[in-house]
């Protein structure tokens, strides 16, 4: 069986700048969904080898509450597909929290924290989560590396 994950493949040349304006976008459309505030930390030592950029996120509510979630963000335009290959998913994916999501649904996921059930291991709350987190992240780098060697001579494709 092939999984197919379209955007979330590597991106080349994809700029450190062009994820920080990304980033910018991505705090906007959820402070505008959410009554937050939010404080961006880059992450460069967690960077992904794939045109993804590491931050972690503060979400802070007015009560006083507060969560963090980290986010990959794609260095290239959101757009970088319009135009060109038709085969080519239109928006690169976006991780959260090591999820892969499409923008609309990681600005979603990345701000409805206090939504979520905190019986789930994906609540940053549960006793469980930082493992449930790192297992997530390893599986998502496992696939990447399967995903740019399939076809290559003596590759092996990894299929979860």
């Amino acid at each position: 069986m092939a999984i197919f994950s379209p955007g979330s493949g590597p991106l080349p040349t994809a700029p450190e700048d062009t994820a920080a304006a990304n980033l910018d976008a991505f705090v906007a459309d959820a402070c505008a969904r959410w009554d937050y505030t939010l404080v961006a930390s880059r992450r460069p030592e967690d960077d992904r080898d794939d045109g993804r950029y590491v931050c972690d996120l503060e979400f802070r509510r007015p009560n006083g509450k507060h969560h963090t979630c980290q986010v990959a963000m794609f260095g290239v335009p959101r757009d970088y597909a319009e135009g060109g290959d038709a085969l080519m998913f239109p928006e690169p994916r976006l991780y959260v929290d090591g999820e892969s999501w499409v923008w609309d649904f990681g600005v979603g996921i990345a701000a409805a924290y206090f939504d979520r059930n905190p019986d789930d291991v994906n609540h940053p709350e549960h006793p469980d989560h930082d493992t449930w987190l790192r297992d997530q992240a390893q599986a998502a780098q496992r696939r990447t590396r399967s995903d740019t060697t399939a076809g290559m001579p003596g590759s092996r494709r990894m299929v979860s």
